[in-house]
């Protein structure tokens, strides 16, 4: 969360800094973006496909879904998907357009 901001915030200043020729601290600071996101996503994927699928039934269906879902998991992996969950939520509540504001809406109502 923060180190990520701190991360994008500090490359925008190197940029800013450097102009058209990106200095060796701009591109070791990218280096460590790429890795940062590597990781994260990759510890992101199995709660993404987790919401795909539950996001895939007709909406009658999915809070059951969730509730069955996060009782299946660990209390850690549960606290995981959550947060990962209030993330996408986060990310969607940035008005785009009308396809964002409905998955919002639809993300919302499982939380």
């Amino acid at each position: 969360g923060d180190f990520v901001n701190w991360l994008s915030l500090a490359i925008q200043a190197a940029e800013m800094q450097d102009g058209e020729v990106p200095s060796q601290w701009q591109l070791v600071l990218k280096a460590v973006q790429n890795g940062v996101h590597d990781i994260l996503k990759r510890d992101y994927e199995e709660d993404v496909e987790t919401l795909r699928s539950i996001m895939s039934i007709p909406p009658a269906g999915r809070k059951d879904l969730t509730w069955t879902t996060l009782a299946d998991m660990t209390p850690d992996g549960a606290r995981h998907f959550e947060v990962t969950v209030q993330r996408i939520k986060g990310s969607l509540g940035f008005e785009r357009d009308e396809r964002s504001r409905q998955l919002l809406s639809e993300v919302e109502a499982l939380v």
